[in-house]
């Protein structure tokens, strides 16, 4: 049987242009929704990076007792009853004394002592700052392990795609500056007992809460990375062996 000789006149080769010029079209929107969610995600990165570096410099400027990560506030106040009665009585006996001995000081002398107490408190104050600027150091580092082993896990679900925006990298890479803010701000919550079912957390197990948070950015991050597997999906081309079937993208 011979072969069949199709005959291509202008017409036909002016529709096959116009079908390989919507498909180019098509193909060029769908890479560039893919750079704009790729470029998205390097912002929202960089956001919370700049997040997480000014909150403990902002906190630790702040006034004393604006914020508390250790729990200290509540072991204090639960023994201080039963210290209030020995603070009560030693005050009460001292105050005798204490009259005596400031109709004899001289002014001079009660002075020189206020002075010399203000360096103290200030340097106690400053201290305290600097803890609580390592307690949240802490917490953000071990909630950005939290993620790198989110990360790990969600590497299965992330498909591979030749193409050259890196919207896989941005994933991944997003979820350890989200793992850290997410257990922040979880720890934030938790220790200020606004939370009635929830109590507050020893010092000791803070790491452990932080990590747990940060592994916890997944219910968070998995939408994003849906979202990126649909627009992936939309981009490969049908060459693609990769490329997977309709509705499967995520």
């Amino acid at each position: 049987m011979a072969d069949e000789v199709v005959v291509v006149d202008d017409n036909l080769r002016q529709q096959l242009a116009y079908i390989q010029q919507a498909i180019n079209d098509a193909r060029l929107a769908a890479y560039g929704n893919v750079r704009s969610y790729r470029n998205l995600l390097v912002l929202v990165f960089f956001v919370l990076l700049l997040i997480l570096i000014a909150f403990p410099l902002g906190v630790r400027s702040s006034e004393a007792g604006f914020l508390t990560l250790s729990g200290a506030s509540a072991q204090t106040s639960s023994t201080s009853p039963t210290t209030s009665t020995t603070a009560a009585s030693t005050t009460t006996a001292g105050t005798t004394a204490t009259t005596a001995a400031t109709a004899t000081t001289p002014a001079s002398a009660t002075t020189a002592t206020s002075v010399a107490a203000m360096p103290a408190e200030q340097s106690d104050l400053v201290q305290q700052r600097r803890l609580f600027t390592r307690q949240i150091a802490t917490i953000e580092v071990w909630g950005a392990f939290g993620g790198v082993v989110g990360a790990l896990v969600a590497l299965r679900r992330i498909n591979g795609f030749r193409g050259p925006y890196g919207l896989q990298f941005a994933q991944v890479a997003l979820k350890l500056p989200a793992g850290a803010f997410i257990a922040l701000f979880a720890l934030v919550l938790l220790q200020s007992a606004i939370l009635p079912p929830l109590a507050t957390v020893a010092g000791g197990k803070l790491a452990a809460y932080a990590a747990l948070f940060g592994f916890a950015q997944e219910s968070v991050t998995r939408l994003v990375d849906q979202q990126a597997g649909r627009l992936l999906g939309a981009a490969r081309s049908t060459s693609d062996p990769q490329k997977s079937p309709p509705g499967s993208g995520g």
